[in-house]
């Protein structure tokens, strides 16, 4: 009996024990390991289908969110302006930029790949590389602008154990800036300039899949034995000129959707914390800011920008809701542009919410969105 007793008041206090534990944590905002989520930088959380973006504003920093930095090889001259702000000069002798391999680059069965481009000239033994999923003598896709033809060629599979297909189309323009976007379906390869899709005038649009063999990706540079074949050339081929704004998407993009506009956001702004660290007072109302850019370095004052939350706290996601505000002059979960600091602007009700964390979702309406965490006690 006496031992029974025992058991019951120790059961007893282990409950009262846990029962505090439990009730000391209410409130708390878990820490970046224990929430599990991916925290607002300067270039955010993009649309997820955006896998590369590299703005080449000084540097070959990768903006799309999924850290896929390039290393810039020789020169390193950035020129203002190009239809999308800087831009990385390529000497044609030893400047290229090189990616390492990611897993998020590994398109196969479907990607889009977008680059403004001014090539200086195309001699009748050097070809003109653009953009290349490669290594020395083995690539899995190939964009350059062939010798003698001067035309656009497309190629997969070259070396890498695959099966080797291409399609050329016909010439891009040369000492003038043009958009440049190659999209393939997994059945279907097409080239547009400026938007315009471009006639084949070798092989045709169908090609076989690029096989994922986690190679680099090098822009402005090829090497392999087959580019060497023309008298005088060599294996080694860099490009000339000027390139800008590269984009890898991992599905084939629509025609009308190609070279469209992605504001530079500027970062979340105070008080906020761009790590995610920020914790308010429930019932506060917090303002939620951001600046947008376009390519010239100007104040967007015109984009569409809508705000989200999600209830992340202990592990648990919850559904998305649309934020409210507290300002009569906001229409919906719609931010506002102040003219006076060039920001837009939602000032986000707390008082129907609930104690724990809280990830914000800014949606804009170049098809990117932004993550950001607080917590509210």
């Amino acid at each position: 009996m006496k031992k029974l007793m025992y058991l019951i008041v120790l059961a007893l206090i282990l409950g009262l024990v846990l029962t505090g534990c439990f009730l000391s944590n209410v409130g708390q905002v878990p820490t970046n390991e224990q929430s599990g989520i991916t925290y607002l930088t300067k270039n955010g959380i993009l649309n997820p289908d955006l896998v590369a973006l590299w703005r080449f504003n000084s540097d070959a920093t990768d903006s799309s969110g999924n850290g896929n930095d390039g290393t810039v090889y020789g020169g390193k001259i950035y020129e203002d302006p190009s239809p999308m702000g800087q831009a990385l000069s390529f000497d044609g002798t030893v400047d290229y930029v090189e990616v390492a391999h990611a897993d998020s680059l590994d398109v196969t069965s479907a990607y889009t790949i977008e680059v403004w481009v001014n090539v200086t000239d195309v001699p009748n033994n050097i070809y003109r590389p653009i953009l290349f999923r490669g290594t020395t003598n083995a690539n899995d896709i190939e964009v350059y602008i062939q010798a003698i033809s001067k035309g656009l060629v497309v190629a997969h599979n070259r070396g890498n154990g695959g099966t080797f297909d291409y399609v050329r189309f016909d010439a891009p323009p040369i000492g003038e800036w043009f958009h440049l976007a190659v999209t393939f379906d997994g059945t279907d390869v097409q080239a547009y300039y400026g938007g315009t899709a471009i006639t084949v005038n070798q092989n045709t649009t169908q090609m076989v899949p690029p096989l994922d063999t986690e190679k680099d990706w090098w822009i402005g540079k090829v090497d392999h034995t087959a580019f060497g074949t023309l008298s005088g050339g060599s294996s080694v081929n860099l490009f000339k000129g000027l390139i800008d704004e590269v984009r890898i998407w991992k599905v084939p993009l629509l025609q009308g959707q190609l070279g469209s506009l992605i504001y530079d956001f500027g970062g979340i702004l105070p008080p906020i914390k761009a790590d995610g660290s920020s914790v308010f007072k429930l019932g506060r109302t917090i303002p939620v800011k951001f600046q947008l850019r376009d390519a010239n370095g100007d104040f967007v004052s015109t984009a569409v920008a809508n705000i989200y939350l999600t209830k992340t706290s202990n592990g648990v996601i919850g559904i998305e809701e649309d934020a409210v505000s507290t300002a009569a002059a906001t229409t919906g979960n719609l931010f506002r542009y102040d003219d006076t600091d060039n920001q837009y602007i939602f000032n986000l009700a707390t008082k129907l919410l609930s104690v724990g964390t809280w990830e914000i979702r800014i949606e804009l309406d170049d098809g990117m969105s932004y993550y950001v965490e607080i917590g509210l006690k």
